[in-house]
């Protein structure tokens, strides 16, 4: 199947699982578009200024990225993702249907995002940079870059500490299985491998973290 095929399928799941009919203007607003290139967000193109709904999909080309503020943070929509903006345990943030998002937050703010049912997010009051990558179904790595992210799925929770990259993986059997070891399959609905320390020296981690920083409209 080919890259454009799979990103039209996963917008089409993004728009059935997540926006309802006849979402439009009656969505909360959550955000505006600091910066676009190349994505698209209502099935437009995208444009600094643009307000962001609950609700909405941003779909990125494979050279395209789109820069959100949502309140005190920033989410950064990298090439050929997928992502659906709204509302995660009360707290402004996307989920993440196919790709790679970076996001920012001062002490001051708050930002969440999901991704294979996982949601992430920083720990109170503490700057945090940190990325999501959905590598499949259940399977997504997660950088911090600076500040300890929070994972958390159902009832069981993970932190992530700064400069550490996780590839972590949901749980997909259901409600789980029966007999030996029941018991322990529900208590740890998803695992994580810590897979490298120093995530600076990462180039992608590198651009995210000096252009958030460093962009004349960044927030920082």
């Amino acid at each position: 199947m080919s890259a454009q095929r799979r990103q039209v399928i996963a917008v089409l799941l993004a728009t059935l699982l997540v926006a309802p009919p006849g979402f439009g203007a009656s969505s909360k607003p959550l955000g505006v578009v600091l910066e676009a290139r190349n994505a698209s967000i209502r099935a437009t193109d995208g444009l600094p200024g643009t307000t962001v709904f609950a609700g909405d999909t941003v779909v990125t080309s494979h050279a395209g990225r789109m820069r959100i503020r949502i309140g005190e943070a920033q989410i950064e929509v990298m090439p050929q993702s997928v992502v659906v903006f709204e509302e995660l345990e009360s707290v402004a943030g996307a989920t993440v249907v196919q790709g790679t998002v970076g996001f920012s937050s001062p002490e001051t703010g708050s930002v969440a995002v999901r991704a294979a049912g996982i949601v992430i997010r920083p720990q109170p009051k503490r700057a945090t940079q940190g990325q999501v990558t959905l590598v499949g179904p259940t399977e997504l790595l997660v950088t911090s870059y600076r500040g300890p992210l929070e994972l958390t799925m159902g009832d069981e929770s993970l932190t992530v500490p700064e400069g550490t990259t996780y590839r972590v993986q949901g749980d997909s059997r259901g409600p789980g299985p029966a007999g030996a070891g029941a018991d322990a399959a529900r208590r740890a609905p998803f695992r994580a491998f810590l897979i490298t320390f120093a995530v600076v020296v990462v180039p992608l981690v590198t651009f995210i973290t000096i252009d958030l920083l460093a962009s004349p409209s960044s927030i920082f």
